[in-house]
């Protein structure tokens, strides 16, 4: 049976923790005795094993019939909400022409964007939700009248996100909007003095007339420049969200970049758990989860030993009561799986949380803030005539 290079790799690395967890045990157990007398290079600690770098081939797995995904990844509702939750306070310019009234003013969209998880579902999928209400406020000049007038938009938007192994994080579907809108005249004027009692008298009984017809235009703008908005932040946020996790730079790492994968996801209202496999091979739908750790990180792939080597997989269960890896072994571990840039003792990397739990390799992904997005012009949107 082949096995991957960085497999291979790992099994160095991990026999490297067993080698020196056993040593400390064996001295710790062994009699006192009189220690000859050394040079000081005779006593040195005995160095790290250096791994060389790995290939990217693609990993061949264990046949198996019933077993558990080879990889699951785990992701809690903090680590969507870190990348999704944001608070909408945009106001924008109104310039357009409503039934042959040119109507000038201002719109404010006020909001709030969040990640919502779907309990029982058997897909990778959550929903991004957007709630809030959109006010304008208008003049209307239809020569001589002038039509001041209100309008208030409840809103709630959802659009769909799906996982997808080779992808990352993808938008699916269409958005759908829904709300209500309604139309307030404010009050009615006239261009010039002459005539201004007559000018805002006729302005007032047509503007009555044609009022469903206008805060129906109202009802379709005000949710168009809400849609066009939440596009370009639910855009954003899939962008940030592939960027700060890089699952699939991972996902490729341990099961190669040529083969088809399967997957099946278990949904709860706090996390979502993604089995991951190559496609044709019959793994256990998700019936049972890998096992939780006290304190789990937002984001964590669990790699189970059915797809290491045997002598990895020994290893590993030797390891496994370990409280926790030596910060320096956690590094050579991601360096030999190519997972890190090299690092130094004097400074390992800590981006990574390596572990082993009950047959399975962990690398939890710390809880990273995504970078603040600069505003710009663009994030206003100008509603244009019907």
């Amino acid at each position: 049976m082949r096995f991957h290079p960085s497999i291979l790799a790992l099994t160095s690395a991990v026999a490297a923790v067993f080698w020196l967890t056993a040593s400390e045990s064996t001295a710790q157990n062994s009699p006192t005795l009189a220690p000859p007398e050394a040079s000081p290079a005779a006593s040195a600690p005995a160095p790290i094993p250096a791994i060389p770098p790995q290939s990217h081939a693609p990993l061949e797995t264990k046949s198996a019939e019933e077993t558990p995904f080879p990889m699951v990844v785990r992701i809690d509702k903090s680590a969507l909400l870190r990348f999704t939750n944001s608070e909408i306070d945009r106001r924008s310019p109104v310039d357009k022409v409503v039934l042959e009234t040119h109507a000038v003013g201002e719109s404010r969209t006020r909001g709030a964007i969040r990640a919502e998880l779907i309990p029982d579902s058997k897909e990778a999928t959550f929903d991004i939700r957007f709630q809030g209400n959109t006010a304008t406020k208008t003049v209307g000049t239809h020569e001589p009248a002038l039509i001041y007038s209100s309008t208030f938009t409840n809103f709630d938007c959802t659009r769909r996100i799906d996982f997808d192994p080779r992808k990352g994080f993808v938008v699916v579907g269409e958005t759908e909007v829904t709300g209500d809108t309604r139309l307030v005249y404010d009050g009615f004027g006239a261009t010039r003095t002459i005539g201004k009692r007559m000018i805002t008298r006729v302005a007032e009984r047509r503007a009555g007339q044609s009022h469903e017809q206008a805060r129906q235009i109202a009802d379709r703008d005000n949710k168009r420049e809400v849609f066009e908005s939440f596009e370009r932040e639910v855009a954003q946020h899939v962008r940030e969200a592939n960027e700060g996790t890089d699952l699939v730079r991972y996902i490729t790492r341990f099961l190669g970049d040529q083969s088809t994968l399967q997957i099946f996801a278990k949904s709860s209202a706090d996390c979502i758990h993604i089995g991951i496999g190559p496609d044709g091979e019959k793994y256990e739908p998700m019936t049972s989860l890998p096992p939780s750790r006290e304190k789990s990180a937002p984001i964590e792939l669990w790699v189970h030993t059915s797809i290491l080597s045997e002598s990895a997989a020994a290893a590993m269960k030797a390891a496994s009561p370990a409280a926790a890896l030596p910060l320096l072994m956690q590094t050579k571990i991601l360096e030999a799986l190519s997972l890190s840039a090299p690092t130094t003792a004097t400074a390992p990397d800590q981006s990574i949380d390596v572990a082993f739990h009950d047959g399975w390799l962990i690398l939890g992904f710390p809880d990273k803030q995504p970078a603040a997005k600069t505003p710009s012009p663009a994030d206003d949107v100008v509603q244009q005539a019907p």
